[in-house]
C-alpha cells in the first residue's frame, strides 16, 4: 500500500512540476520584471492575436463554449485512461487544470 501511495505521490510531484515549467518557459519569452509581469503580457499577446477581446466577457456572454468541450475533455480522457497511479495523477491534474482556468475566465 506504502508503495503504491509513494509512486502516486512521486507522479503527482512530476505532473505538478511539468505544469509550473510549463508556465514559466512560455512567459520566460515575454518582457517584464517578475514572473505577473510576463504573465500579464502574455495574456495580453493572446488577446490581441485571437479575439481582441476578454475572454471573461466572452464566456459570460456565451458560457457554453467553455462547459461543452470542458464536459468532453473530462469525460473521454475519464473513459480511456488506464485505472493506473501515473493516469490518476494526469487525470487529477487535468481536472483541477480545467477548473482552475474556467474559475479565472469566468471571474
Amino acid at each position: 500500500m506504502a508503495n503504491g501511495l509513494q509512486r502516486w505521490t512521486i507522479s503527482l510531484a512530476l505532473m505538478a512540476a511539468t505544469v509550473a515549467a510549463t508556465f514559466l518557459a512560455i512567459t520566460s519569452y515575454f518582457p517584464g520584471e517578475s514572473y505577473r509581469d510576463r504573465l500579464s503580457a502574455a495574456y495580453q499577446s493572446l488577446l490581441d492575436n485571437t479575439t481582441r477581446t476578454e475572454f471573461t466577457d466572452i464566456m459570460r456572454e456565451e458560457p457554453w463554449l467553455y462547459v461543452l468541450p470542458a464536459v468532453g475533455i473530462i469525460f473521454v480522457f475519464g473513459w480511456l485512461l488506464p485505472q493506473r497511479l501515473w493516469a490518476r495523477a494526469f487525470y487529477t491534474y487535468l481536472v483541477f487544470g480545467i477548473g482552475f482556468g474556467g474559475g479565472h475566465v469566468f471571474w
